[in-house]
């Protein structure tokens, strides 16, 4: 039985699945994480990008497992992650391209929300001159345990390198079509010479950037009032956080504030 999505959930569909039950789920709700400030501070950001997002995506999604979530193809985590990207108020995908011609740096953006989720199920069939074999898309496991495209192609057609190694653009080309928001390009002109300019806007990193900078701030905070009433982290993270909020204004104060 898929998840019943909360008000303040989306739910999503998945090309890959989880079993549950006898059945593969294939569908999954997800909630803003921007404001579980403690669940982010759990994270650990030294970890790889692809764990860092795993960690993230379970907080998104706390009915899932941690195994689950990283064995997920990666289109479906790139479908999740713009979904609670969009929850939390993320906005537009937003980079910056210099022109090589005059100079300028223009600044792009794409809503997120315009970029389709191609369906079916997680097995493809990539097409080389007159051949065409099966191919599976990858997850984390995959692209983590692989040292190039070739091992990449091998896992994904379950063959050796030897047999993937002429199939690796084919493969390529067909997990570029299935998965658009892997690798998000945008395009436009220059405002001062109106050369068509493009640059690339990486949706993970720019998610587990932007997570990790809500725990830098509450980093500081606890910093800043641990310094000045002498609590411990954790007195301080059990503080609301509209009272914590009050707590360093008064630290923003020199003279002594009056009942």
């Amino acid at each position: 039985m898929s998840p019943s999505p909360r008000r303040s959930e989306t739910l999503i569909d998945l090309r890959g699945g989880f079993p549950r039950a006898g059945l593969v789920q294939r569908q999954a709700a997800l909630q803003g994480i921007a404001r579980n400030t403690q669940a982010i501070w759990s994270v650990d950001f030294t970890q790889s990008l692809e764990h860092v997002v795993t960690s993230l995506l379970s907080i998104a999604s706390p009915e899932l497992e941690w195994t689950d979530l990283h064995s997920l193809p990666l289109t479906d985590r790139h479908a999740m992650v713009r979904a609670v990207w969009l929850l939390d108020g993320g906005g537009p995908a937003r980079a910056e391209a210099e022109c090589h011609e005059c100079g300028e740096w223009v600044e792009f953006e794409l809503d997120l929300r315009s970029i389709p989720v191609p369906g079916g199920c997680d097995v493809l069939t990539v097409h080389r001159n007159e051949e065409e074999r099966a191919c599976c898309l990858p997850t984390p496991l995959v692209t983590e345990a692989a040292n190039d495209g070739v091992d990449v192609a091998a896992a994904c057609l379950q063959c050796s390198r030897e047999e993937a190694e002429p199939w690796v653009d084919a493969v390529e080309e067909a997990l570029s079509q299935n998965d658009l928001l892997g690798e998000i390009l945008l395009v436009g002109p220059c405002v001062s010479c109106g050369r068509t300019l493009q640059t690339e806007f990486d949706l993970k990193s720019a998610w587990a950037a932007w997570m990790r900078g809500i725990v830098r701030r509450l980093m500081a905070d606890v910093h800043t009032l641990a310094r000045n009433y002498h609590w411990s982290e954790d007195e301080i993270l059990r503080i609301p956080e509209a009272r914590r909020a009050v707590y360093l204004n008064f630290c923003d104060v020199e003279e002594p504030v009056e009942a």
